[in-house]
């Protein structure tokens, strides 16, 4: 966005006084995001965005990174209007606080996944520790192909997770 690390709550702070996001600065204000704040954030955004032709399914948690919570929706309407500044406006507030929100934790993978992962890592030829605890702990291995984690890891939350629309990395 404007270049500050919108992986901290204090680089989304940041942003969101770059961007004049009222609701963004008041939620970063105390230095963390609750989950309550986070809820409410993505409530509001679910609400304007089905106001700009998306209608949402439902949220789920990504096996792959344990805390993310994904709200799939359907898009219905004129593909002017998908990418259109008041659905794109809908959005500001839920970006900034998202990825703060989310890496104010120590992600921890599904355990089925997590062990699948490591048994197709391992018949592929890699070496692994049996302490990963999330894919981050995967890519600390400077030998590991990163397409064989993602597609081992793919593998494997497709079959358990069959309905989760999610991108891995």
């Amino acid at each position: 966005m404007i270049g500050a690390d919108l992986m901290t709550v204090a680089g989304a702070r940041v942003a969101a006084e770059a961007a004049n996001s009222e609701a963004a600065i008041a939620i970063l204000e105390d230095g963390e995001i609750t989950v309550e704040e986070y809820e409410s954030t993505l409530g509001r955004y679910e609400e304007c965005a089905s106001e700009h032709d998306r209608k949402f399914t439902g949220r789920v948690e990504d096996p792959i990174n344990g805390h993310r919570i994904y709200s799939p929706y359907e898009y219905w309407g004129s593909p002017e209007s998908e990418f259109s500044p008041e659905a794109s406006a809908c959005a500001l507030e839920r970006d900034l606080i998202e990825l703060a929100y989310i890496n104010q934790f120590d992600p921890i993978s599904d355990p089925v996944i997590l062990t699948e992962t490591r048994e197709c890592l391992v018949r592929l030829g890699n070496a692994v520790t049996g302490n990963e605890r999330n894919f981050l702990d995967f890519q600390d291995d400077p030998d590991l192909d990163p397409a064989e984690l993602i597609d081992c890891g793919a593998e494997s939350s497709f079959r358990h997770w069959p309905n989760i629309p999610f991108s891995i990395g």
